[in-house]
């Protein structure tokens, strides 16, 4: 069976939502991590992994989310800094020194292609950058520094059958080698992203569903 299990609906007046009984408007990330609270504590029989694309690219609510012992993958930015042997680097610099292996094959954009994978251990170190507005002030925040916290870089490349690179993923996870191997991050990612493809195309045959 396949089902929601919370969901937010926000209209111009108020905010609606399936698991809170007094919601207030917050962030886009903060209300997720709510949710993400929220979702572990119903005690499913599986424990949880939650899939977010690049909006979740953020120092700040993966250091609350690793402390809070809520599993994770999220689709980083090509020019997001990690520590990777010591240094301070982009995850597509990093994806450079990496060896890539063949997975599998992928249907992308209705064609058949194939998956290379790649991984690394790094560390996030830089200082979070909250979009939040110092109410004192009116001014954007300050960085706020965190501690180091160790995550695993997975990186998958799409190619074609003439191999022309097609897309390129940057997966940043809380799962370790030794509980999730990085094909299977891969593959998760791959079905959100097959997912989100679907409702982009209901979207642009008229259908407006969100």
């Amino acid at each position: 069976m396949v089902a929601t299990p919370a969901q937010n609906l926000i209209t111009a007046n108020s905010v609606h939502s399936s698991y809170q009984k007094t919601p207030t408007k917050q962030t886009h990330l903060n209300e997720l991590t709510s949710r993400i609270e929220y979702l572990d504590q119903q005690g499913f029989d599986k424990p949880l992994v939650h899939i977010i694309d690049r909006e979740a690219d953020s120092a700040f609510h993966m250091r609350q989310w690793e402390e809070g012992n809520h599993h994770f993958i999220i689709r980083s930015k090509a020019g997001s800094y990690l520590s990777y042997k010591g240094k301070s680097q982009r995850s597509s610099q990093i994806a450079e020194q990496l060896d890539f292996k063949y997975e599998r094959q992928v249907s992308y954009k209705g064609r058949l292609a194939h998956q290379y994978i790649a991984r690394a251990n790094v560390v996030l170190t830089r200082p979070a950058k909250p979009k939040a507005v110092d109410p004192n002030t009116g001014k954007r925040v300050t960085p706020i520094k965190g501690e180091p916290t160790s995550l695993v870089l997975v990186v998958s490349r799409i190619y074609d059958n003439k191999d022309k690179l097609l897309a390129t993923w940057y997966l940043l996870t809380n799962l370790q080698g030794d509980e999730v191997p990085a094909g299977e991050v891969s593959q998760w990612y791959y079905w959100r992203w097959h997912i989100e493809s679907y409702f982009k195309l209901l979207k642009s045959a008229g259908q407006h569903l969100e």
